[in-house]
């Protein structure tokens, strides 16, 4: 194979291999975590990879595909937003360098039958 297909094909499998690490932020919901962390609004992201607010939402969700060069535009997009916000939070007193998790609300307790009641 020429230089010239061989580095095609190069090109072709890294973009592959983006697009699926994409795929894996997105129905993990890190891609999510990590604008929520920076306090950066679904617009701007929108505004930065070339799609409809809408679109990014879908793919926060998981509900979408990223895909194309905005795929990969938004992938690379929230890396930067978790590096920086892992940064902030290193710099931080006491800081971890770890993303600050959303506080879920408690569930319901359910009584377990199988215990007896007083």
């Amino acid at each position: 194979m020429p230089d010239n297909e061989a580095e095609e094909a190069e090109e072709a499998e890294e973009r592959a291999v983006e697009l699926a690490r994409a795929l894996v932020w997105a129905r993990s919901g890190r891609g999510r975590a990590a604008r929520q962390a920076a306090g950066v609004f679904l617009k701007l992201v929108a505004e930065v990879v070339g799609r409809d607010v809408c679109t990014v939402n879908q793919y926060e969700l998981g509900n979408l595909r990223p895909t194309g060069d905005p795929g990969i535009a938004w992938l690379r997009f929230m890396e930067k937003l978790e590096a920086v916000v892992a940064s902030e939070m290193e710099n931080a007193p006491g800081g971890t360098g770890a993303l600050p998790t959303r506080r879920s609300t408690p569930a319901a307790r359910v009584p377990d039958d199988n215990v007896p009641r007083r």
